[in-house]
């Protein structure tokens, strides 16, 4: 298998993937990181009433045409008006004290905010010199949804911001697709897992942890094998009968004495698909199909690792999940930027707070994870290319699974 592009890896792992059919009702309080499996419409408008929104007078505005300083229209101040009241009142010759989110009554169209307004000396009396336009500082029903609107689509992401409007429709569950199965699997003979006394040569694993952390960001059910030794018996055992929708091995993808994923999927019968992308990093990276399972080879060094999971497993549970590709944002680059290799760069960066500007780090090299707790932001550059400051960019955020909207 030779070089591959980016876009074309991508390509064959959409057509690879089949999304998942299985979904489950859960409490919307408890459906944060899930994919949603169903649109919601607006079962009712929102605000499903008219409302004050200050506190204040609520009156009828026609009523209220041709006053002046010289000729003010006056209202008897009639009774008050608090948020989870429901009054019948038609009569539109009277004000109303009115509290912010108390509904308008029929014939109050207005309010006007209590330190604008004036009363009369014994305070029985609302006093206007200037007419007052029709919803004055009042919400109108259905400004916020309609009924009938759709409020969210299948295949988003829920969140905090999903939440808000479903919870104020009274939506009590959401139905959401089933969380992908994902294993992660870290191999090499140098690592330890954390609590274990360091020795000479070893290193501790934090590709398990990392890549842990991100699948659950994306609302996965997973499960880490860690530590595998570099040998293929080992790894054998370790890949027997893992039930899963995604599989990710960390390691042995490259091409030394012990870099034996290509020779493990052979002995397990797995298909390959490729094996080497034209990126920086992550370049090794191998995909093959197991069974039903999709599995990913990531390279060892952690930030290869890092890219693999959130430029290669991120698409394909987007995919699994019903979700729509992600759409990059274009922002422009703090500095001059140059790429010498002929190959698609993904580079750690910071968005600049004010300027929005994009500013690429210096220190690129694939071990570091100093530079991935600095960055919040991938810029994607293309190989053997100069970006003069200014110049836009594919950026991504650094760890975000939610970017892009649903289907």
């Amino acid at each position: 298998m030779g070089l591959i592009a980016y876009e074309d890896a991508i390509a064959i792992l959409t057509r690879e993937t089949t999304p998942l059919v299985g979904t489950e009702r859960v409490a919307l309080d408890a459906s944060s990181g899930r994919v949603l499996a169903e649109d919601v419409a607006a079962p009712f408008a929102l605000p499903p009433f008219p409302s004050s929104a200050m506190d204040g007078y609520a009156l009828f505005a026609d009523a209220t045409k041709g006053a002046s300083a010289e000729r003010p229209v006056s209202f008897e101040i009639a009774g008050r008006l608090y948020a989870g009241d429901a009054p019948r009142i038609d009569r539109r010759d009277a004000a109303y004290e009115i509290s912010t989110g108390a509904p308008l009554p029929k014939g109050l169209d207005a309010v006007i905010r209590r330190e604008d307004a004036t009363l009369s000396k014994d305070g029985a009396r609302l006093m206007i010199t200037a007419p007052i336009p029709k919803m004055n500082d009042a919400r109108a029903a259905g400004e916020d949804f309609a009924e009938g609107e759709s409020v969210v689509r299948r295949g988003t992401l829920v969140s905090p911001a999903v939440i808000l409007p479903l919870a104020a429709l009274g939506v009590k569950e959401a139905r959401v697709f089933a969380r992908p199965r994902v294993v992660v699997v870290t191999t090499g003979n140098e690592l330890l897992r954390a609590g274990t006394s360091r020795r000479a040569g070893a290193i501790y694993d934090c590709n398990g942890p990392t890549l842990v952390a991100m699948l659950r960001l994306a609302g996965c059910d997973v499960r880490l094998v860690d530590c595998v030794p570099d040998d293929l018996e080992a790894a054998r055992s370790a890949m027997h009968g893992l039930d899963a929708d995604l599989i990710l091995t960390v390691g042995a993808v490259s091409e030394g004495e012990r870099d034996f994923v290509p020779a493990l999927a052979e002995t397990l019968g797995a298909r390959p698909l490729f094996h080497k992308v034209a990126i920086r990093p992550a370049k090794p990276v191998f995909a093959a199909k197991l069974g039903p399972a999709l599995w990913l080879g990531l390279p060892g060094n952690p930030v290869s690792a890092v890219v693999g999971a959130r430029f290669f497993a991120f698409p394909v549970l987007r995919r699994l999940l019903g979700m729509a590709p992600e759409r990059p944002l274009m922002l422009p680059l703090a500095a001059t930027q140059a790429t010498k290799a002929p190959l698609l760069h993904f580079l750690r960066a910071r968005v600049e707070l004010g300027t929005g500007v994009v500013a690429v780090l210096g220190r690129q090299a694939s071990h570091l994870t100093s530079t991935v707790q600095s960055a919040d932001t991938w810029a994607v550059c293309d190989g053997q290319k100069r970006y003069d400051a200014g110049e836009r960019v594919p950026t991504f955020p650094l760890f975000s699974f939610g970017q892009g909207g649903g289907t």
